[in-house]
């Protein structure tokens, strides 16, 4: 939410990283470090110029776009985020800077749920599409990308992956719990009878 705060006002931050967020209260998180920061449309960074942190820079700025970051860089951050959260590790490794980035700018990560198999396979979608190799399959903004977390937690359908009809009634009955409680309660009332019968 704050990043997308950051976009609204036209400023791309383009240094999302862990040692960037500050969290507080436990539940709040706070953005630092606009020192590279760029405006919309301001022109400041010239093409073959790289800014920020290896392990989170998008494709294209690994590439040496750097005049191509938009919101979808920042949004690709905050999936290589979301992955080390998932995961326990970065989707992109190498052992120098150089090999870093041209893994992210080369290869597509193993699906978070393929590294820790207790991953949500919507939690996995989620972050998949954060960090697509193309900005154009990203979400467009980190609005989008906040909506599709908040939706998973609040067991709705998410954009990243079309809901099966099994996921359909799952968040149905996770939405619901006194329903499905009663609904379990009589379905057990009337086998026991028919049992008895």
């Amino acid at each position: 939410s704050a990043i997308d705060y950051a976009h609204s006002k036209g400023v791309i931050h383009r240094d999302i990283k862990p040692s960037n967020l500050i969290l507080y209260e436990m539940e709040k998180v706070k953005v630092t470090d606009f020192g590279i920061a760029k405006l919309v449309d301001a022109e400041m960074t010239q093409s073959g110029t790289l800014l920020g942190t290896p392990s989170y820079m998008s494709p294209e700025v690994a590439a040496g776009q750097g005049d191509a970051a938009d919101a979808r860089s920042d949004v690709f951050a905050l999936g290589v985020i979301l992955y080390e959260v998932l995961t326990g590790q970065r989707p992109f490794r190498g052992n120098t800077s150089l090999d870093v980035m041209t893994a992210v700018s080369t290869t597509s990560p193993l699906e978070p749920r393929k590294v820790a198999s207790q991953v949500p396979r919507e939690l996995s979608a989620i972050c998949m599409k954060a960090l697509s190799r193309e900005p154009s399959g990203r979400y467009a903004t980190a609005r989008e990308f906040a909506g599709d977390l908040r939706d998973y937690r609040n067991f709705l359908p998410i954009s990243a992956l079309a809901p099966t009809l099994r996921d359909r009634a799952v968040n149905w009955m996770r939405r619901h719990p006194q329903a499905t409680a009663a609904i379990a309660a009589g379905t057990a009332r009337r086998a026991y009878l028919k049992g008895v019968s």
